[in-house]
């Protein structure tokens, strides 16, 4: 469903491997462990995908409208900058990392914020030591 897909990435739009623990706040009347499990398996999926190298697929995880604050670098806003600054840190390093927490509020059926913490590495494709940043988003 279109309205669950994120719209704010993970800083350096890098993979994080499934696993986070996660806390919720309850929206009466609303299915909010339907909900909570829509956004966790976007964020399995954007694991997925990113360490995979499937930029196309990992996409379609994010809105037209996407913000990109990757650690020291200026924002990136919507898909057609995304993309670019993807596909140059992707033919630069390899990606993988993870969730260690996300907190999903619910508003409403169609509408969740999940705040998230997260470890990412980045190995040089040239070869070189990897390197290992905290995001949060």
């Amino acid at each position: 469903m279109r309205s669950m897909r994120r719209s704010v990435i993970p800083a350096a739009t890098i993979a994080l491997a499934a696993g986070c623990a996660t806390q919720t706040s309850e929206a009466p009347g609303i299915d909010t462990a339907a909900i909570v499990a829509a956004v966790t398996a976007a964020q399995d999926r954007e694991v997925a995908l990113i360490s995979a190298g499937h930029i196309d697929s990992m996409l379609t995880i994010y809105t037209d409208d996407v913000h990109l604050m990757a650690p020291n670098e200026p924002a990136r806003h919507g898909a057609a900058e995304v993309r670019t600054w993807v596909e140059a840190v992707a033919q630069q390093v390899s990606m993988t990392g993870r969730y260690t927490s996300t907190q999903i509020d619910v508003a409403s059926n169609d509408f969740a914020i999940a705040r998230y913490v997260g470890e990412l590495t980045a190995t040089p494709r040239a070869g070189g030591a990897a390197t290992t940043e905290k995001i949060k988003g």
